[in-house]
């Protein structure tokens, strides 16, 4: 999702059509309690749910994968990026992705349905 457009997590409705473009977080949560997620990624999650429906921070995710004062990483948002990555391939064919706002953060996002006029990702 690119530039201005509202956020579809953000107030329910895809920009385009109007219709509901998420579902409860009880789905969501049910369909990740499904999956095996591992350490890095379990910490992703629940610090993705816990500003549900808001976008959590980059500095809150950061905080919330390395909560330890003394671990020091090169590069901690590629590392996050990486970690965000995995976690996408393992939601999306559930219907879900984690929407990414450059500079700002991520948010679980419900992938438009095949009747949304939304624009094919890279559009």
């Amino acid at each position: 999702m690119g530039g201005s457009r509202q956020s579809a997590v953000g107030n329910g409705r895809c920009p385009h059509c109007g219709q509901v473009v998420h579902k409860a977080p009880r789905e969501l949560v049910e369909m990740l309690s499904g999956l095996r997620l591992y350490g890095q990624e379990r910490r992703l999650v629940d610090a993705l749910l816990s500003t549900w429906p808001r976008l959590a921070t980059t500095d809150a995710l950061l905080a919330a994968l390395w909560d330890r004062r003394d671990v020091e990483l090169a590069a901690p948002e590629n590392t996050m990026q990486s970690y965000a990555s995995k976690l996408r391939r393992k939601i999306e064919p559930h219907g879900w992705t984690i929407e990414t706002r450059r500079g700002s953060g991520r948010q679980f996002a419900r992938l438009p349905t095949a009747d949304c006029r939304l624009p094919e990702r890279g559009s």
